[in-house]
């Protein structure tokens, strides 16, 4: 009796060990989520989007428009609230400015990427900026390198962007990989004509698409849009 007695409570030690290590593991999974969850539950509680946007300025990453059966929507887009979230957290509000559809975080809600494609749509959108927003022309030349150009462009971008739009306070993020951001710009050519002929001058403005594009010409690299983001790679 002894010996069932001793074997009993070494089993039931082992098991509540082993209880208290499932429980400590799932706290330390579910807890860093809370604040997440109680902040998504926040951006849902603005009676509109004018509303969610004008509070929470700050975790604001983009606002794109979508389509969806003919019906235009308004996609907002916030930042991760999940711990080890593997997407932002997306709000869309419908024609009268409510909430329509969320989710808390887009990189595990097939449903929701399958309905709403808002990555194409702001791709678009972000593509149409780059193509009509102009800025004083670039002369980038050695030793400035693509990578230091394209931190360039990112700034210029919160400049040159509409006041309170997101752009404006995110701007454009330009992501180089290792390659094209050490690609070196050609050597200026020797001055052959004074800058200024005349004493008159004038200052030439290009898209932020053309500048780009001339900067990919220069240096032998490509660019491409993905979401807001303008990716550049090497050519080589």
């Amino acid at each position: 009796m002894r010996q069932f007695l001793k074997v009993f409570w070494l089993v039931a030690k082992y098991a509540l060990a082993t209880v208290g290590a499932l429980v400590l593991l799932i706290a330390v999974i579910i807890l860093p989520d809370v604040p997440g969850a109680r902040r998504f539950s926040r951006y849902c509680s603005y009676p509109n989007k004018d509303a969610l946007i004008a509070a929470e300025t700050n975790d604001v990453t983009s606002v794109c428009d979508c389509s969806l059966n003919g019906t235009n929507y308004v996609v907002v887009v916030m930042k991760p609230c999940r711990f080890l979230a593997s997407g932002p957290a997306v709000l869309v509000y419908g024609p009268d400015g409510r909430l329509f559809d969320k989710t808390g975080d887009e990189g595990d809600d097939s449903r929701f990427q399958q309905t709403w494609h808002w990555l194409k749509s702001l791709s678009s959108q972000t593509e149409k900026w780059l193509r009509t927003t102009s800025l004083a022309k670039p002369m980038p030349h050695a030793p400035v390198t693509m990578g230091e150009f394209a931190e360039y462009l990112a700034k210029a971008s919160k400049d040159y962007a509409e006041p309170l739009s997101p752009i404006a306070r995110h701007g454009i993020r330009f992501y180089c990989n290792d390659r094209a951001a050490k690609k070196v710009f050609p050597s200026l050519p020797p001055q052959t004509v004074p800058p200024i002929p005349d004493g008159q001058g004038s200052y030439e403005t290009v898209t932020f698409w053309e500048a780009l594009t001339n900067a990919c010409e220069q240096t032998g690299c490509t660019f491409d849009i993905a979401g807001g983001g303008v990716w550049i790679d090497s050519k080589r």
